[in-house]
């Protein structure tokens, strides 16, 4: 883990014990842990939070298997989930363990008023944003064609079409026709874009806008959640400094790649001039621009 700037406290704290349990737990054990804490979330977010807990800890229940089910938070979005889909775990996740938000950056992303969603999904965090954000203009890209009716159908939903744009593209480090491998049926969003159509079994051809391009919408982008199964390298390591310190803080989920790791984002955004640290638990880089820098 690559911390450059000392936490609070408490959270030093948190960050150490964490680490402590990751290294003496087996994984089965930490695994039932983070999905009984899940559970105890989503009690606290859903209204109706019996469907959540049930497909959060996997248990399986033969009425409802691969049903679409209604959930009602607490904050007063709806949300339909498919049992067996991780739908329940993203949600507690994003509105609950505030993965993308930690509490001790809060000064570098409160008030935000231009949020881009990069790779949305069914659009759990565009909704998140929508609520922390009740001012921003949210952009959220979904190149899936199996998951982009479902962000659509999210934000309709809620009310939200007057303040969230969608685009069904990709974001990559040039426009272009790119070949995107569907994900698994139980878990749609590990779609990926392909370099070769020969190392996909089902794929489709999506358009991608230019990241440069997306940056040039605005002088200054307060937020960016980016989660786009491995592309991110291309795209971050791709985009020259000068258009990367258009952002404010970003909130990188980063994967596996056969050529580039950690180290590479890292280098990369500082040289743009970002202060970066990481997730104790979970592959998320987070990286702010200090004012004035």
């Amino acid at each position: 883990m690559v911390f450059t700037m000392p936490a609070e406290k408490g959270e030093i704290i948190k960050i150490s014990l964490f680490k402590l349990i990751r290294k003496i737990l087996p994984s089965a054990v930490k695994s039932r842990l983070t999905q009984l804490y899940h559970s105890i979330l989503l009690i606290k977010i859903c209204d109706g939070w019996v469907m959540a807990v049930l497909d959060r800890a996997h248990i399986k229940c033969r009425k409802y298997s691969n049903k679409r089910v209604f959930l009602a938070l607490r904050n007063g979005d709806k949300i339909p989930i498919v049992m067996g889909d991780l739908d329940a775990q993203r949600i507690a996740e994003i509105f609950g363990e505030n993965v993308y938000t930690p509490s001790f950056l809060s000064k570098y992303w409160r008030n935000s008023k231009v949020v881009f969603d990069i790779g949305a999904n069914k659009g759990i965090f565009t909704l998140y944003a929508a609520r922390l954000f009740p001012h921003a203009t949210i952009h959220a890209y979904e190149p899936n064609p199996n998951l982009f009716p479902r962000l659509q159908e999210n934000i309709l939903l809620n009310n939200l079409q007057n303040r969230c744009v969608l685009s069904n593209c990709a974001v990559w480090h040039k426009s272009d026709i790119l070949h995107f491998m569907l994900g698994s049926p139980k878990n749609p969003g590990t779609g990926q874009i392909v370099r070769n159509r020969k190392e996909a079994n089902d794929f489709r051809e999506v358009p991608a806008i230019a990241f440069t391009e997306t940056l040039q919408m605005y002088q200054e982008i307060d937020f960016i959640k980016m989660d786009i199964e491995g592309a991110e390298y291309d795209v971050i390591l791709r985009t020259p400094c000068n258009y990367l310190r258009r952002i404010k803080f970003i909130a990188l989920e980063y994967h596996e790649h056969a050529d580039f790791n950690i180290h590479d984002l890292i280098g990369h955004l500082r040289s743009a001039h970002f202060s970066v640290t990481s997730r104790p638990r979970g592959s998320i880089l987070y990286a702010w621009q200090n004012p004035g820098s």
